[in-house]
């Protein structure tokens, strides 16, 4: 038997049926890159314009191997209005992700207790709009929230496979015993340094998790799969 996730409120307001439901999270994810031509910072404060952000390689490598579960028929996906996505939709879905996208990922590795002496930091961005009295108009504030937690040990290789094994944060424990890429089964990988970023990038060559990426920069194909967070409806 299928079993329907619960329905979610967000905050955002979105088109429900452009995004899917990330499978065992309260998390929305967009179907389509968008927002191209942004840094790092950038594309953070742009997403929470819409009150919307920039997954954590926890919810999008996740995401990533479940849009391959769905194709080979494993599991359900759904879209963000819990209705179950057609075959050709799932294809879409993985054409997009292993083939077409290049992508920041909500991670920066700073100087801290954990693994290879890191932390691995996310940030958010709260928007909120107030009614200022004094000039009878609406005032916007944005709020900066970084959570820091020690990294957790993972690869520490620069361009080589790794299998789609992912520990709690999202990267990759297991180095694949085949070093050629094969679609579906492994990935190339760059591991962490210090004041670096991740980011995810897919064509039909080779896919790529690379957290050794400069935050500054922006190039037009540099984008990011919106995320909208919600809760369970009572």
């Amino acid at each position: 038997m299928i079993q329907v996730p619960v329905p979610l409120d967000t905050q955002a307001d979105i088109n429900r049926s452009h995004y899917i439901r990330v499978p065992d999270t309260n998390c929305l994810i967009a179907r389509e890159q968008a927002l191209n031509g942004y840094d790092f910072n950038g594309t953070l404060y742009k997403a929470a314009e819409s009150k919307l952000s920039m997954p954590e390689p926890r919810i999008f490598m996740p995401y990533f191997v479940n849009v391959r579960q769905a194709l080979e028929g494993k599991i359900t996906l759904y879209d963000g209005n819990n209705k179950p996505l057609a075959h050709k939709e799932v294809e879409e879905l993985h054409k997009t992700l292993y083939s077409n996208c290049r992508t920041w990922l909500n991670a920066k590795f700073v100087k801290g207790s954990g693994y290879l002496d890191l932390d691995l930091a996310s940030t958010r961005i709260n928007t909120e709009t107030k009614l200022s009295t004094r000039k009878n108009k609406n005032i916007e504030s944005t709020k900066k929230i970084t959570c820091k937690e020690p990294l957790k040990k993972c690869i520490n290789e620069d361009n080589i496979f790794v299998d789609l094994v992912f520990n709690p944060q999202g990267l990759p424990t297991r180095k694949s015993e085949i070093q050629e890429f094969k679609m579906g089964k492994n990935i190339s990988f760059y591991h962490p340094r210090e004041n670096c970023v991740a980011g995810f990038d897919a064509n039909p060559g080779r896919v790529y998790l690379d957290c050794s990426r400069g935050p500054q920069g922006s190039l037009a194909g540099v984008g990011v799969f919106l995320c909208a967070e919600g809760t369970p409806k009572n």
